[in-house]
């Protein structure tokens, strides 16, 4: 049967030949290949981390066999989810794949307060779920004008993440995410394609943030930090992992207006936005410490 008549079928019928299961490794592995097409920009070693958010969060539709669609559904402890990844490979959209793959996805997380980081276009969709606008964000390109050295003030202060208990890292973590997710991080904050920095003031954690290598260029995320100045002086530390002259995103909430403010004072440019939606109460989360999301497929 060809692939026309197969989604004819399918379209017009309700039909075994559509199947949605849990992703593998590997699986991942073609959804973040699936987001790199669609422009999302993956890092070179973002599945691996993703994998240990949860490994039954993650779900691939199959049309006989051959792998069309996927989505997230990442179940945290302390009743948080989030939803991403959310793909449908081009030929494959129109017969309603990616609802059958949401349907089975959200019901990995029911009973949760469940977040998503939604395209502008997609909000409405989202809506139909539940889901409701809590603040936008943005995707800030950074192209730091390295002739003049954007070196940080405070070095004295700043510390390689795995030189700073991971304990302490967590802690300061969950006043920044609404929930634990301490697998997620032990990946994460060692990626072999990136570095990771936390600042101290004496015994105390100021700011944690991560810079990773991607399809282009570099993400920093997440960018948490006290106040905007020391957001600001974690920032340019994070930039010297970087290669010169290459591009550096990063994931900003509008609602952290020093954090907005930061990005028009080093003319960053921006690239697209997203709406942060809900399907409860937004958590009671430190948004004033947020310079920098994680990641928008995992919040």
């Amino acid at each position: 049967m060809s692939w026309k008549a197969t989604l004819e079928k399918v379209a017009g019928a309700s039909s075994d030949l559509f199947t949605v299961r849990t992703m593998n490794s590997e699986d991942l592995q073609l959804a973040i290949d699936w987001a790199a097409t669609e422009g999302w920009n993956p890092g070179l070693d973002d599945a691996a981390a993703f994998h240990q958010a949860d490994p039954r969060g993650f779900f691939i539709g199959e049309l006989e066999g051959e792998p069309v669609g996927a989505m997230s559904a990442v179940r945290y402890p302390e009743e948080f989810s989030f939803i991403g990844l959310f793909i449908v490979r081009p030929e494959f959209r129109g017969p309603g794949f990616g609802s059958r793959i949401a349907n089975i996805a959200l019901r990995h997380t029911e009973g949760t307060l469940t977040g998503v980081d939604g395209v502008f276009e997609k909000e409405s969709s989202y809506r139909k779920f539940g889901f409701k606008t809590a603040h936008k964000s943005y995707r800030f390109e950074y192209r730091p004008d390295w002739s003049i050295g954007h070196k940080s003030k405070e070095t004295n202060r700043i510390r390689l993440a795995e030189e700073v208990s991971f304990d302490a890292i967590t802690r300061y973590d969950r006043t920044c995410f609404p929930s634990c997710r301490d697998a997620f991080l032990r990946e994460w904050l060692t990626m072999p394609q990136a570095n990771s920095l936390v600042m101290v003031d004496g015994d105390e954690i100021t700011g944690l943030g991560t810079i990773r290598t991607c399809r282009e260029g570099y993400k920093i995320g997440p960018l948490f930090a006290d106040d905007v100045d020391r957001a600001a002086d974690l920032l340019h530390a994070l930039t010297d992992f970087a290669t010169p002259s290459q591009p550096i995103y990063i994931d900003m909430p509008e609602i952290n207006e020093p954090g907005m403010q930061l990005a028009r004072a080093l003319d960053m440019h921006e690239v697209f936005g997203t709406a942060r939606m809900y399907n409860g109460p937004a958590p009671d989360i430190h948004l004033d410490r947020i310079f920098g999301i994680t990641s928008f497929e995992l919040g």
